[in-house]
């Protein structure tokens, strides 16, 4: 009897079967068990910097999820929810990168801070920059900042005193750099005649003068005595009568 097994088992068509049979089985498993690895990945909506990504991930953690998507966070950058946070299915992510911003205060670097601000605008709302009142940025509030090489520039305003046509001398701040400049940003207009100090091209600085004289042109209107006699046309009061 086990000869006849032995037999049967030698034959090559049961070889051939018996062959493919093991590797249909292997292949379901293989199949199935890929399934069941996808099957159990939980689902992922990461936004990336105003960018929405959806991952399928066997990640445990917030930490996790972002090592598959090749995202170091820094300390300054914004992650909703936190890194150690544990994922679950549906769940959502959120990061936002900072940027280093260096301020420059008349042209010299006074600080550098992070920022997760994408405009100049948002910056100043957001973060405690050493603006004064009277203080200019030199771009647009909806300038980004990467176009700005990460740069914000500060003008700082000073005090200039100005006396108009002899009036009180009253205290301006201003950032203008020039006499001319600084005129133009007060809308004080010069007449043809009128006298500045210091000149129009002279460039300002803190606590200087600027003093505006007004003059009026008069022209006088001068009689020239010829010495010549002047003639005038008299009329007589007496009327001839014409005789017929």
């Amino acid at each position: 009897m086990s000869d006849k097994i032995r037999n049967v088992m030698s034959t090559p068509s049961l070889k051939k079967t018996l062959f493919v049979s093991i590797l249909s089985i292997i292949a379901f498993l293989s199949i199935f068990s890929l399934l069941m690895f996808e099957v159990t990945k939980s689902s992922v909506v990461l936004n990336k910097d105003g960018e929405k990504v959806t991952l399928r991930t066997h990640a445990s953690t917030v930490e996790e999820v972002l090592e598959q998507a090749s995202i170091q966070p820094k300390e300054q950058d914004i992650l909703v929810p936190s890194k150690n946070t544990k994922v679950f299915n549906e769940m959502r992510v959120v990061w936002q990168p900072a940027h280093k911003v260096t301020v420059l205060e008349d042209g010299k670097e006074v600080d550098e801070i992070w920022t997760t601000a994408a405009t100049v605008g948002d910056l100043l709302e957001r973060d405690a920059l050493p603006i004064g009142e009277n203080d200019k940025v030199s771009v647009s509030a909806d300038t980004p900042l990467n176009e700005l090489n990460n740069e914000i520039a500060i003008e700082k305003a000073f005090a200039v005193n100005v006396q108009i046509g002899g009036k009180k001398e009253k205290e301006v701040m201003t950032t203008s750099t020039t006499v001319a400049d600084f005129l133009r940003d007060q809308n004080i207009a010069l007449e043809k005649h009128d006298k500045v100090e210091p000149a129009l091209d002279e460039m300002l600085s803190k606590e200087d003068n600027v003093q505006i004289t007004r003059v009026e042109k008069v022209t006088d209107v001068v009689e020239e005595n010829t010495g010549l006699p002047q003639l005038q046309k008299m009329t007589s009061p007496f009327r001839r009568e014409r005789r017929k």
